[in-house]
């Protein structure tokens, strides 16, 4: 004849499945997470009214930094431009472009974290929580006082 759970042990199976469900769901955003991320780079660029000291000149500039030149904020995959490389081996952000000079603004566009993190987060915390309560439950409920706490010595 099988023997009922407890309460107390169908919470803690439930809390238990949660955490490993938890657990499951980041390592499976973990290993999507390649395929679905791409760093991207917001690039803006601005006129300067002054020729600064230093500066490097763009001859074919690809077509994300010409837009960025001409006005627009541009959101583009790192794969896709080479401005940053430029900039970082002429140790300037000053550009030549046409006979006016610009300042190129490049920032690290960030999709994370995803929607669905904190969720997966949230239930790892509840369940280790639930966990930890039902142990100090079950302890507390099966801890036997000895003899002295029954006379008060």
């Amino acid at each position: 004849m099988a023997k009922a759970l407890s309460k107390a042990n169908i919470a803690l199976i439930f809390f238990l499945a949660v955490l490993f469900l938890s657990v499951y769901a980041q390592i499976a955003f973990k290993a999507s997470i390649q395929s679905n991320y791409y760093p991207q780079y917001g690039i803006r660029a601005e006129n300067l009214t002054a020729k600064p000291e230093k500066y490097f000149t763009l001859s074919n500039p690809d077509q994300y930094v010409l837009r960025a030149i001409n006005g627009e904020d541009v959101i583009v995959r790192q794969t896709d431009t080479e401005i940053l490389n430029l900039e970082r081996h002429y140790g300037t952000s000053n550009v030549e472009y046409n006979g006016s000079y610009y300042t190129i603004g490049i920032v690290f566009v960030d999709a994370f974290p995803p929607p669905n993190l904190s969720h997966i987060l949230a239930g790892f915390v509840i369940s280790i929580i639930g966990i930890v309560v039902i142990a100090i439950f079950q302890i507390t409920k099966n801890f036997k006082p000895t003899a002295h706490a029954n006379l008060g010595i």
